[in-house]
């Protein structure tokens, strides 16, 4: 039994050199980190002077955390963060058993390795970073995430799927699980390394405007299928503002048998503002930049969607108020 889940474990995190994985292959190997369960002990969750001695450093250089980040005895699920650290759920299981410096080491072993000196031993620490983390996902060689952003394809958040990835170059980088219904608005689910949650985890309910920094990028290169409908009637929606009367012309496309044109304004947290149907022939509306109880809008970006039977489409413009 051990052994086949061994098999199962390594399927998971290994890919045929060449072959792309797929986008729900990248998803089950971001569940195995985050669900991963695993028990610390004494050993592995000793104070860092006595850990970073133990491996003959004469101090670990971080006075801001001096104990562990988990309680020997405890049971916890996900595989601990480690900067600097590329450690698979197979190898880092292996390393608590072997009394390694186990359960992670949250940001502390920058100062003595990693950007500091410019080494990297795996074999010091247990756990993994949020870049090692989307290389293994992805299958590709062990990066940084400046790294992974120039071998991979840049995309627009809008078209993000599951399994692509957000990166703040220099910083941090994540997995998309799922993109949500109107990205980039709204909420979306995703998977990663965390300093701040100390492991890798599962997060269903991610503000996009929190990654407004992030660029979107993929394992896949993008599709550029032919011109369809939504994209002619995004190109024929005409949206004027007038800076002078705070207002907005808007005016939608005709020529389709439809009697009327259904509009729905939104702001960049995804939230609609007002909406209404205008009727042809004209399928013109001048917004007054108020919501539906009246009160004028900030200045900022919005997005007006139409909808006509089987069809819909976006498109952006800002209101300076």
């Amino acid at each position: 039994m051990a052994g086949s889940v061994l098999i199962l474990l390594l399927s998971l995190l290994t890919s045929t050199q060449g072959v792309l994985p797929s986008r729900e292959l990248i998803l089950k190997r971001a569940e195995s980190f985050a669900s991963l369960t695993w028990f610390a002990d004494s050993a592995n969750t000793s104070d860092w002077d006595t850990a970073y001695y133990r491996w003959g450093f004469a101090s670990h250089g971080c006075e801001e955390h001096r104990s562990s980040d988990w309680t020997a005895g405890e049971t916890y699920q996900g595989i601990p963060y480690s900067y600097g650290g590329n450690d698979d759920t197979v190898r880092y299981i292996s390393k608590l058993e072997d009394d390694s410096l186990g359960a992670g080491n949250h940001m502390c072993h920058y100062y003595n390795y990693g950007e500091a000196t410019g080494i990297y031993p795996p074999d010091w620490t247990a756990g993994i970073d949020c870049s090692a983390f989307v290389c293994r996902t992805w299958g590709i060689p062990r990066t940084n995430v400046d790294g992974v952003y120039s071998r991979s394809y840049k995309i627009e958040k809008s078209q993000v799927k599951p399994g692509d990835a957000l990166a703040y170059l220099g910083h941090h980088i994540v997995l998309v699980a799922d993109p949500g219904p109107n990205p980039p608005y709204g909420t979306f689910a995703l998977y990663e390394a965390s300093g701040s949650a100390c492991r890798a985890w599962y997060n269903p309910a991610a503000s996009w405007s929190a990654y407004s920094k992030y660029y979107a990028v993929s394992l896949y290169k993008p599709e550029r299928p032919d011109t369809t409908p939504e994209d002619t009637l995004r190109s024929q929606i005409f949206c004027e503002p007038s800076v002078a009367f705070g207002s907005v012309l808007i005016r939608f496309p005709n020529g389709w048998s439809e009697s009327s044109v259904h509009y729905e304004i939104f702001n960049t947290a995804g939230q609609k503002i007002t909406s209404g149907d205008v009727a042809a022939p004209d399928f013109e509306l001048s917004w007054q930049a108020r919501d539906d109880f009246g009160r004028k809008v900030p200045s900022g970006v919005y997005a007006v969607r139409i909808t006509y039977p089987a069809r819909s489409s976006f498109k952006r413009f800002i209101i300076i108020n």
